[in-house]
């Protein structure tokens, strides 16, 4: 611009003065930002602001970027400004743009920063059996003050989900699970945290005995163990319970029973993990008829001859009646009479209606030999 000044007396005396002037543009500035939001969480706040700034004729411009959280920095025009906020808060983006000479001109815009959850949660026992298990999943989790409201979600691992702070699950089958907690602000923030939990098969207690029932005399049952557990769930370990003070942790042990009666026998088979099943039976000990009791119905009159026995019936008892006698090792018969008997010993035998037995001996004495002296 051409500015004149023209200076006139009252004698009409004047004089001028020509200056020339130069405006310059002022740039017109214009912060972009690539992000469809301002508000963004924390931990996924990254920002691209890019400065779209103009200037009519041949200037060049520069930028400079302010931040209200102290950071500055100074791009050429067209540049790019990326930032990321390690803090939760509301910040100003100041962009100001110069020309190269001299002016220059501002524009801003303000972004927010949510604080993002932090996920967190315990269980009460992270490794349990099958049978019976419950795990306690306790969250955690915490967001700072201003981040609002958080929600759950809970993923078990076994097509299964919960949305409470605290949950109680029961695993139907052993396996490995995966435990996912999400936890979402009520701005959107979210965070997860992952865990496992281990479900342990359970071990099957199984046992058989070389036979139930038996007699007192000479009982001997021998147990054996057919317990088994899967592959994965560690070795076993075994309690047989025989009698409140009689106890193995043989394999497969064996036991004589010194009591006739019902015996209830319970083994426990216990996997290195814990996890403990159990099995019992019942076992018969079976009483033995009394020791027989022999009596003289005739005695051996002479010498040579021969008298009656008979094993007392009243006197007998125990064991499971009807009775069969044996003399001497021979056949079992129901008589309890032996007629015609010599003298000697004599090994007596009575069998139960059950099979058991008891045994006695009996010395049959006759009279000495008649001697004649003749004088």
């Amino acid at each position: 611009y051409r500015v004149s000044l023209v200076v006139t007396l009252k004698n009409n005396c004047t004089d001028s003065f020509v200056k020339n002037v130069t405006i310059y543009p002022v740039p017109k500035v214009k912060l972009i930002s690539t992000d469809t939001s301002v508000s963004i969480c924390q931990s996924t706040n990254k920002f691209l602001f890019k400065d779209s700034s103009t200037i009519t004729g041949n200037s060049t411009l520069s930028s400079l970027w302010t931040v209200s959280d102290g950071d500055t920095s100074r791009y050429s025009i067209q540049s790019n400004f990326q930032k990321s906020f390690s803090q939760a808060g509301k910040y100003w983006i100041k962009l100001r743009s110069m020309s190269g000479l001299g002016c220059s001109a501002e524009d801003s815009t303000q972004v927010e920063i949510y604080p993002g959850p932090t996920a967190d949660f315990r269980v009460n026992d992270s490794t349990q059996c099958v049978r019976g298990n419950n795990f306690e999943f306790r969250s955690n989790s915490s967001i700072k003050p201003g981040g609002g409201k958080l929600t759950y979600t809970w993923d078990f691992g076994d097509d299964s989900t919960a949305t409470d702070s605290f949950v109680s699950k029961y695993y139907e089958k052993p396996g490995y699970y995966r435990v996912v907690l999400s936890v979402t602000s009520s701005f959107g923030c979210s965070a997860t945290r992952v865990s496992h939990v281990r479900v342990y098969d359970m071990p099957e207690a199984n046992f058989t005995v070389n036979n139930a029932t038996q007699c007192l005399s000479a009982n001997k049952y021998d147990f054996v163990n057919n317990s088994n557990s899967k592959t994965g769930n560690g070795t076993l370990r075994y309690i047989w319970e025989f009698s409140p003070t009689d106890t193995s942790h043989a394999f497969s042990p064996s036991r004589s029973y010194n009591a006739s009666g019902r015996h209830l026998v319970n083994l426990t088979a216990i996997t290195s993990f814990g996890c403990a099943d159990d099995t019992m039976s019942f076992i018969e000990v079976l009483p033995n008829p009394d020791t027989p009791f022999v009596s003289v119905v005739n005695s051996i009159p002479c010498h040579g001859q021969t008298g009656k026995l008979e094993i007392s019936k009243i006197l007998v008892g125990g064991g499971t009646p009807p009775y069969t006698y044996s003399w001497n090792g021979g056949s079992f018969t129901y008589s309890n009479v032996f007629d015609s008997a010599a003298a000697g010993t004599y090994n007596v035998v009575i069998r139960d209606s059950l099979g058991c037995e008891s045994s006695g001996t009996y010395y049959f004495r006759e009279p000495e030999p008649l001697r004649v002296t003749l004088r």
